[in-house]
């Protein structure tokens, strides 16, 4: 039976991220493997995620988590809106150590949990924060502070970009990872003061082993003047 952490499961997350040419080194997916561990350990006293076989582990959480990656920038500080158990922020930071992250989710629980796998792998720069993402933008500290936000099966697409408008500083991007069928569209979204919305594009993959289809979209968001 596949284990996490073993040779086959890191071999399943190397060889499976180089099918799109994404590099995940050997130390990085043994980290993934430590927090990936550590969340079924959780689960099963506190039910973090519904996916708990080793297999779909490696292939619906770590690699969906950096599959699309050369799609999501890599500067200035990133929100994870409704991070979950950590997905896709702690493997995006694993790949990015240098890039500074703040993971949010509603549920103390995960919140906790994210906080420990945070001190677990030392990783650098990193928040984790308990609070609902409409109360977290009302807050001045985090208005305006991220260039990028990021979710994954959060909210329908109108409701995560409502949501991630006030974290986003005067030039940044939304950015949703989402299935196939997912509708999309700014224009559904009625005047945004003090905003406007750039073309968004898509990129399409399809998860190693599965080839389950994925959807990420790219929603570019820049300030404009006060009139």
């Amino acid at each position: 039976m596949l284990q996490i952490g073993s040779a086959e499961w890191i071999a399943m997350l190397v060889q499976g991220a180089a099918q799109h040419d994404v590099a995940v080194g050997a130390h990085q997916a043994a980290r993934m493997a430590e927090h990936a561990r550590s969340l079924l350990d959780w689960n099963r006293k506190f039910n973090l995620t519904a996916i708990t076989d080793p297999r779909e582990v490696v292939i619906k959480h770590c690699l969906d988590a950096v599959l699309p990656a050369e799609w999501i920038p890599c500067d200035g500080p990133l929100l994870d809106m409704g991070t979950g158990g950590g997905f896709p922020g702690i493997p995006l930071k694993i790949m990015r150590p240098g890039q500074p992250m703040t993971l949010v989710d509603a549920s103390r629980k995960k919140i906790n949990f994210v906080k420990y796998v945070i001190r677990q792998l030392h990783l650098p720069c990193t928040d984790a924060i308990q609070a609902r993402a409409e109360d977290l933008g009302d807050d001045p500290k985090h208005q305006g502070r991220y260039r990028v936000v990021v979710s994954r099966a959060l909210a329908d697409f109108a409701t995560v970009v409502r949501l991630a408008i006030p974290f986003l500083a005067s030039r940044g991007w939304i950015i949703l990872y989402k299935g196939p069928g997912e509708h999309y569209s700014t224009d559904a979204l009625g005047p945004t003061p003090g905003r406007r919305f750039g073309p968004v594009t898509t990129h399409a993959y399809k998860l190693p082993y599965l080839s389950d289809a994925r959807m990420l979209i790219v929603v570019p968001v820049h300030s404009t003047p006060d009139k």
